[in-house]
């Protein structure tokens, strides 16, 4: 079938209408819900041809309603009830990002550094590049240049994963964590200490995850854990633990909003470290 505008589709489908969008990579065109479900459950996928036209790719399936891929199912409403556990899971080759990632070559050369990391947030990120730096500037602060110890620091973004229910978040940061001092028992006691049992951390630890703990779940640190806290570290400690907090809330819910895709690398983690309600 060929659209309107010249493009090339390798497969017929009924009821079948071109909507035409725009994003940094040039024009594409998509298909009405009712196609996309159509598609999906008759075995076939999309694949990008290059950056003006699309090519769609049949697979065959001996059953159409059993296509992995197709999202009609709902079987993702009843997985858990926390609204945030079905966030970062990607089924087959079935991507659940709203927006588009991209690649350097996508983007202006003088924004391709965000990418070095090259993982599915910064490739997201990346649609709005001067937005994404200023993003990045706050993270690479608190990664490389906070005075807050970076043990402690891990371990207060880590509780802020693990409450939120955050894959992405949570395995992300056991790797990054373990490159700064964190340890598999450090973890152990952060889901103790979650569970309101006794655990092996230093009271400085504990306290630094209950004051991250009353800010996922109230807003704000209590007044008794702000002053426990404050006896260990200086105005300059303090003000970086509580704004890295606070960054890493907003960043479980660009995570969750956006629906960014774990990749598999972090994904491995969940097999020492299952999170539960999340598959």
């Amino acid at each position: 079938m060929t659209s309107a505008h010249g493009v090339q589709f390798g497969c017929s489908l009924p009821n079948m209408k071109p909507r035409l969008v725009s994003d940094a990579s040039g024009i594409l065109f998509r298909v009405t819900e009712l196609a996309d479900m159509h598609r999906c459950c008759a075995g076939a996928r999309w694949k990008p041809a290059n950056r003006h036209s699309t090519a769609c790719e049949e697979q065959a399936s001996p059953n159409p309603f059993s296509n992995p891929d197709c999202a009609t199912t709902g079987s993702r409403a009843n997985s858990s009830s926390h609204p945030r556990a079905d966030v970062g899971h990607a089924t087959g080759n079935n991507k659940m990002a709203r927006l588009p990632y991209l690649e350097a070559d996508q983007i202006a050369p003088e924004y391709r550094d965000m990418l070095k990391r090259n993982t599915n947030l910064h490739k997201l990120l990346v649609n709005s590049p001067d937005m994404a730096r200023a993003f990045n500037g706050v993270g690479s602060y608190i990664r490389f240049n906070s005075k807050l110890d970076p043990r402690l620091r891990e371990l207060a973004i880590l509780q802020v994963g693990w409450m939120e229910k955050s894959e992405y978040e949570f395995t992300h940061h056991v790797k990054i964590g373990k490159e700064f001092g964190v340890s598999d028992q450090d973890i152990a006691g952060l889901m103790a200490e979650t569970e309101g049992q006794s655990s092996t951390l230093e009271p400085l630890a504990r306290a630094i995850l209950k004051g991250a703990r009353e800010m996922v779940r109230e807003l704000a640190m209590s007044e008794a854990t702000f002053a426990e806290i404050k006896k260990e570290l200086s105005d300059e400690q303090m003000t970086d633990l509580v704004l890295t907090i606070a960054f890493y809330c907003a960043v479980v819910r660009v995570l969750a909003t956006m629906k960014i895709d774990n990749e598999p690398t972090y994904k491995e983690v969940l097999q020492q470290y299952p999170i539960p309600g999340v598959n």
